[in-house]
């Protein structure tokens, strides 16, 4: 009778249930956070983060887990090392696959760290917990999973989200793409057309081959061009002021607006700063990716790029 009612420490905690049932959970329609773990230290730290709109559920089981992440609503998982019968490296992968939304903590020693190096690196894991763990760095990694699970379902919400809307949302995708390649191929055919109508005349063909005495202007958008120059090969594309490459190319364009080098090198100068936002959005670094991209549409509001990256 005693061995069938007591239960550990660790699993009145963590409210966890024998082997093979099914654990139950709050009845929320808010996405909560379950943990694959027995660390009392852990469920404790957890269960401080947990509220109304996130609750916290903690499993002693990997199968406890795949009941919980089938049939409930998990939008962050933790799993302790400790805590599972796969290699954690091989569980980590297996999860990001199947449930692409599901922001994944892992919690244990330096070596279970080295063994999930990769999976950190490329997104899947999004943070590493080293034990013990602190209360403190556990509702920081919490908060920052939430954070990241919020981003992800907001950039998935209009992609997936059952069959039919997965349909819909990948018709507004396709319409969204098609609208910004239309954009871009009208402001290729627009800058064509600007060429074509500013090829020079035979008068001015002619001036040109045979140039007159230089202008007053000409040694100071000489000396901004310069400077421009020098500040794009060092990469001060739009900082610091005075002595960016964009403001100093503008600049240039004020003193001789026919003069296409200033044009060229504003054209440079955004292609460099979408260059790197594209790394940053790739890296999952979104708010470098979208400082970069403000960046550049401060320097042409009107760029197709820009506008596209931004999109």
């Amino acid at each position: 009778m005693t061995a069938l009612t007591t239960r550990t420490s660790a699993e009145r905690l963590a409210g966890t249930t024998p082997a093979g049932a099914v654990p139950s959970w709050p009845a929320l329609s808010a996405e909560g956070l379950v943990a694959l773990t027995q660390d009392v230290k852990l469920i404790e730290a957890l269960r401080t983060v947990a509220d109304a709109q996130h609750p916290v559920k903690t499993l002693g089981s990997e199968v406890d887990l795949a009941a919980a992440l089938m049939t409930h609503g998990c939008g962050v998982a933790v799993l302790d090392a400790a805590a599972v019968a796969t290699p954690i490296a091989q569980l980590a992968a297996r999860l990001n696959t199947q449930f692409p939304d599901l922001i994944l903590i892992a919690a244990g020693a330096s070596n279970d760290q080295g063994a999930l190096a990769q999976l950190i690196a490329d997104g899947a894991v999004h943070r590493f917990l080293h034990k013990p763990v602190s209360e403190q760095r556990v509702r920081l990694f919490v908060n920052a999973a939430w954070r990241r699970h919020e981003e992800v379902s907001s950039g998935a919400r209009v992609t997936a989200a059952g069959s039919v809307a997965a349909g819909k949302a990948r018709t507004m995708k396709g319409r969204l793409l098609g609208v910004a390649a239309l954009a871009l191929a009208l402001a290729v055919l627009a800058l064509l057309a600007w060429r074509a109508l500013r090829e020079p005349s035979a008068a001015e063909a002619a001036a040109a081959q045979h140039p007159g005495p230089a202008v007053a202007g000409d040694a100071a958008l000489e000396d901004l061009l310069a400077r421009a120059d020098r500040a794009l090969d060092a990469g001060a594309l739009v900082t610091p002021p005075g002595e960016n490459a964009a403001q100093l190319y503008r600049e240039a364009r004020g003193h001789n607006a026919r003069d296409p080098r200033a044009a060229n090198g504003l054209e440079e100068v955004i292609s460099r700063l979408l260059a790197a936002a594209d790394d940053e959005l790739r890296a999952g670094h979104l708010d470098a990716a979208q400082r970069l991209c403000d960046a550049a549409r401060a320097v042409n509001p009107e760029h197709p790029r820009a506008a596209f990256l931004a999109a």
